[in-house]
């Protein structure tokens, strides 16, 4: 199934996902209990995520992030170490137009 993006339905809206990867390989995959208003704890949280998978040799990205959860990401400066997709973000919204 390499390539499939996975889509996690919570009362009928997509959640978050944070994948870990390998050498481009997806190794992991889970849903990011972030609630419906994620704050910093969350950050603090992912960003230690993304340190201990550097240690090992991988990267970690959200699919589907909230608006909410993308903007505390880029507040925090986290964007390149936590890369989203968002284009398809939690809440509907399509930025597929967006530079």
């Amino acid at each position: 199934m390499a390539g499939t993006v996975l889509s996690r339905m919570a009362g009928g809206r997509r959640v978050p996902i944070v994948v870990v990867r390998r050498d481009g390989v997806e190794i992991a995959t889970w849903t990011l209990d972030a609630g419906d208003r994620p704050g910093l704890e969350v950050i603090d949280e992912l960003a230690h995520l993304a340190l201990r998978a550097r240690r090992i040799g991988c990267t970690i990205e959200v699919r589907h992030p909230c608006l909410r959860l993308a903007g505390l990401l880029a507040f925090s400066g986290l964007t390149e170490v936590i890369p989203t997709d968002l284009r398809t973000p939690v809440d509907g919204a399509d930025r597929s137009d967006e530079p």
